[in-house]
């Protein structure tokens, strides 16, 4: 069974299935005896659906996409269940599958759109792109034919035409300094990695960044753990802020390495089956200090692990209480080649705790709670995280636990405000920081050309540099409103997101991190911890 952990009183599931597949008009791939039996005993529903939909499709006034009705009539039902039981159109399916799977076949960049023009902002090392001499910068304005320049490009028009399947061509026209370059590109695989980074700090603390958990998570980390044990580090920070979950079964990989033989991760509780899933070995970092850093985005796979090593007081949680989903996921393929994620069980921590929190509010409002989260004042002062006392439970060495919504951290690291601003809304919608990452390129290679990631990163920190030059390009560039707008507000939101783009254009994704290593509250308050122990 593959269970899928994501960011996503119930009518009877089976109930619901059979309506869905009554809407789809085809024959489930299910291959269990016992939902064979459970369709057959109510087959008058599925033919009532099918009944009322032909009669739509033949007499209703109006002409009628009954493909889209089916679509919209199913996602209706499933909102009936719970927030994460959801269904993907066959047009989806692949992105679902990329996502869990760790890779994808394209030609490998990172592109944003600029001014109604897809912009490359990375192409990915030893990918195709990167092979061709597809450069930063490189304004992609013709794929196989097909303009790319005006109001329809899209995302979702660029992703369609420049994936394909490994080893096809496309013919790529790009913009370079007024000149069109045509391009042929293989496509090749590309790796979705679950490990962003991983890294010494201070040369004694190992840092790990999960971003998902796919079905590479597991080997990546193995890999990272292995690399970072050779340097000597004495103890690890693992990171899955903004996590939003994957598969379960990557997330017991993992767990594996943190706990001693035996110990429970995680169980789950269904209406046909339970499970419980513990360490078969003594993990490498069993013995190793642990900080795992959550946030309120770290969803599912990511409370598993937080809650595996809360439990059983491996670690230290810091952060903020994570978003509360305790709810597994099977996945359902239907004939259509859409597919079904249906809720089947709920997973418990180690010491019993539920952290699904609460739904019977409906969807809109517990789709809201970060707003909720934020009104309340949670995300910036530890006594306004709510603990009910029905909802108690106790780790292996006896620290009061609480359920009924996500992990609760044991050090509280509150939020930035700063990203309220409605200035840094202004200058990020504006797309400032981009335009000015873009027209200072060949600064940016030149400072960095014979310098190493700490030596640049000082370079351009040396008398706020980067500010300074960030301040005047957009001070000329920018319509201030001088009632409300104050660019030294918004410094310290800004500031990361340009150490972001400038570092990892050589650096790659060290260069990306470097400045949030040195500088995020959370990753500061492990160090701390790790030098007072």
């Amino acid at each position: 069974m593959v269970s899928f952990l994501s960011n996503k009183p119930a009518q009877p599931l089976i109930y619901a299935i059979c309506i869905i597949i009554g809407l789809l008009g085809g024959k489930e791939l299910f291959q269990d005896p016992f939902y064979q039996s459970e369709f057959l005993e109510i087959s008058t529903s599925q033919e009532k659906l099918k009944n009322i939909l032909n009669k739509i499709n033949e007499h209703y006034v109006d002409p009628i996409d009954i493909k889209a009705l089916e679509e919209k009539s199913i996602a209706q039902i499933l909102d009936n269940l719970d927030p994460h039981s959801y269904y993907l159109s066959s047009d989806k399916m692949g992105l679902e599958d990329e996502r869990l799977n760790g890779n994808f076949s394209g030609i490998g960049v990172e592109f944003k759109i600029i001014d109604d023009t897809i912009v490359v902002m990375q192409t990915i090392k030893d990918g195709p792109s990167f092979k061709s001499d597809v450069q930063v910068g490189d304004k992609i304005i013709a794929v196989d034919g097909h303009d790319f320049i005006g109001d329809s490009v899209s995302s979702y028009l660029a992703m369609r035409y420049l994936k394909g399947e490994k080893g096809s061509v496309v013919n790529v026209n790009f913009l370079r300094k007024g000149a069109i370059i045509p391009i042929e590109i293989t496509r090749g695989e590309i790796p979705l990695n679950s490990i962003e980074v991983f890294t010494s700090i201070q040369d004694e603390i190992g840092y790990i960044k999960i971003s998902r958990f796919s079905k590479r998570t597991s080997r990546e980390f193995d890999e990272a753990v292995e690399k970072l044990l050779k340097m000597k580090v004495k103890s690890f920070i693992i990171d899955v802020r903004d996590n939003p979950g994957g598969l379960m079964g990557s997330v017991v990989e993992v767990c594996e390495n943190l706990l001693d033989k035996d110990k429970l991760i995680v169980s789950t509780r269904g209406r046909t089956e339970n499970t419980e899933e513990k360490s078969n070995k003594k993990g490498k970092l069993a013995d190793y200090p642990l900080y795992v850093l959550i946030n309120e985005n770290s969803a599912s796979a990511s409370e598993i692990l937080a809650g595996a090593v809360q439990d059983h007081d491996r670690g230290i949680i810091i952060g903020r209480r994570s978003f509360g989903k305790g709810l597994v996921q099977r996945p359902f393929s239907l004939q259509d080649q859409s597919a079904l994620r249906l809720t089947i069980a709920r997973y418990y921590t180690p010491s019993g705790r539920c952290i699904q929190r609460p739904y019977e509010q409906g969807n809109d409002y517990y789709n809201s709670y970060l707003i909720n989260r934020i009104a309340s004042g949670e995300l910036t002062s530890e006594d306004h995280i709510p603990m009910e006392d029905s909802l108690k439970f106790y780790t292996s060495k006896g620290k009061l636990v609480y359920g009924g919504g996500g992990i609760i951290p044991d050090k509280f690291v509150p939020a930035d405000t700063s990203s309220i601003n409605p200035f840094a809304m202004k200058l990020i919608t504006q797309q400032s920081i981009a335009h000015f990452f873009l027209d200072h390129l060949p600064y940016w290679r030149e400072i960095s050309q014979d310098a190493d990631l700490k030596t640049t990163y000082n370079l351009l920190s040396k008398e706020d540099l980067l500010w300074k030059k960030f301040s005047i390009y957009v001070t000329k560039q920018v319509y201030f409103d001088d009632k409300t707008d104050h660019l030294e507000s918004v410094k310290e939101e800004i500031i990361p997101i340009l150490f972001t783009k400038v570092l990892g254009l050589k650096f790659g994704q060290k260069g990306k991190y470097y400045h949030r290593l040195l500088t995020e509250k959370e990753i500061k308050t492990a160090v701390s911890l790790h030098f007072l122990n």
